[in-house]
């Protein structure tokens, strides 16, 4: 079981080994600690508007600090995607330091 990747001091959001990623458990979705609850399936319930005490009643082998890694995770996650218009009809996006050129033709 390897710790998932977080940004380190630059985004503030430390290493953490609550989120990990096994192929052999949940074919390799992102999980709390090695257990089979997705990050996924926390976060639809956060979206959802359960709260932290609510779903601790639901998996009451979780931690607060566990749902806590679930949000930095989920940042962590959507801030690696960001559109940079180059010209009005040319877009740049970035995913992990790889740039893709996308030009509109209409």
């Amino acid at each position: 079981m390897q710790p998932c990747p977080m940004r380190d001091e630059q985004m503030k959001f430390i290493k953490t080994d609550r989120i990990t990623v096994n192929p052999d458990i949940m074919n390799g979705k992102p999980c709390i600690r090695g257990m089979r609850i997705t990050v996924g399936a926390i976060t639809d319930l956060i979206v959802s508007g359960v709260s932290f005490e609510e779903i601790l009643e639901l998996y009451p082998y979780l931690e607060r600090e566990d749902i806590k890694a679930v949000i930095s995770y989920i940042s962590w996650c959507t801030e690696e995607y960001f559109l940079k218009p180059v010209m009005p009809c040319v877009t740049e996006l970035t995913y992990s330091k790889k740039t893709i050129t996308v030009e509109r033709t209409a």
